[in-house]
């Protein structure tokens, strides 16, 4: 966020009579305590489905962003921003020529990041309207082929809209967007599709924020009142009787 204001006031950081205000919106850490009190409230409420709004929010942003992107490589063309340097189609039918064990397994390693919903599972299935397995199956199966679907759409977007600039900036997305206004001066659109992401960063962080303050509780309450231990051992002995 410091770095659109910066460029939508044009202020340049290194000129040492700037005001403090101009060297404060600019800042980084700025910006990371107005959305952290923006945000606190959502984080601290008490039911997952409190957050709908935040899920509308991110789903909404991630749209934008994407629609913006394809948008420029529908009207601008394909290597707009490439600088001379495009990736043609027939690149994607081959192995990178520089790809060694390590690249390969550390995008191998990005796959791992898929697994991070099983965190989500079990508050997922208790924010159910009906909460079934066969609901429970079908979300999950939705979330995966909208996930797949937007990675790979996005993926193909950006890299026929920026070529190789894309391997440049370490295959960082947003590091093009930004120097977009470096290769042509007029795209106001770098500034929509930064801010769009600045949301949907703010909108990742009550669903994290919610499981890691659930995981305290819940530890907290088995010291204090053994609660979770109490029911495991009536449910056993339940069972046991049954039998």
């Amino acid at each position: 966020m410091g770095s659109v204001v910066k460029d939508i006031w044009s202020i340049d950081v290194e000129d040492d009579t700037i005001s403090t205000w101009d060297k404060m919106v600019v800042d980084q850490r700025f910006w990371i305590v107005v959305i952290t009190v923006a945000i606190l409230p959502i984080c601290l409420k008490k039911e997952m489905q409190e957050l709908h709004i935040v899920s509308m929010g991110l789903f909404y942003s991630v749209l934008i962003f994407i629609f913006i992107l394809f948008l420029q490589l529908c009207f601008l063309g394909a290597n707009y921003f490439a600088e001379g340097e495009p990736i043609t189609f027939q690149q994607f039918l081959k192995p990178a020529e520089d790809a060694d064990f390590v690249s390969i397994m550390s995008a191998l390693s990005v796959l791992l990041v898929a697994f991070g919903f099983a965190t989500n599972l079990f508050p997922l299935y208790s924010a159910l309207k009906v909460k079934t397995n066969e609901n429970c199956q079908v979300a999950v199966r939705w979330s995966v082929v909208i996930i797949a679907m937007i990675y790979l759409f996005l993926s193909l977007t950006a890299v026929f809209l920026f070529g190789k600039q894309i391997e440049y900036a370490d295959a960082n997305i947003m590091e093009n967007i930004n120097k977009e206004l470096s290769v042509d001066p007029d795209r106001w659109e770098s500034y929509v599709m930064r801010v769009m992401f600045l949301v949907v960063l703010a909108c990742h962080i009550p669903f994290i924020f919610f499981f890691g303050k659930e995981g305290l509780l819940i530890m907290i309450d088995e010291i204090d009142r053994k609660s979770i231990s109490a029911n495991l051992n009536k449910r056993l002995q339940q069972l046991e009787l049954r039998d």
